[in-house]
């Protein structure tokens, strides 16, 4: 995953998501979420170099991981509208 500063300082902008790895695997977090703690610790008010330097030190201490979030509402219509569209597939078939 890689991540950059939110320009206002409002927390880390999800950029991308490593396809097979662990964040993809989970499917809680997306493109364009902002990242406002990991593991308790504020991402507010971090420059780019904090918010990637953060994110690695917490990656290393070990496979768990507790990130709050606040999603961004665009995509989370966006993956409604998709699995409403296979649903309505899948009853026509």
């Amino acid at each position: 995953m890689t991540v950059s500063a939110d320009k206002d300082g409002l927390g880390v902008i999800v950029r991308s998501i490593i396809h097979g790895g662990a964040i993809s695997r989970d499917g809680r977090i997306a493109v364009g979420d902002c990242i406002l703690s990991i593991n308790e610790e504020s991402t507010i008010n971090l420059t780019n170099a904090q918010a990637r330097a953060m994110l690695r030190r917490h990656s290393l201490i070990g496979p768990d991981i507790k990130i709050a979030v606040y999603l961004d509402f665009a995509v989370l219509v966006s993956k409604a509208i998709a699995v409403f569209r296979v649903f309505i597939q899948c009853n026509i078939l």
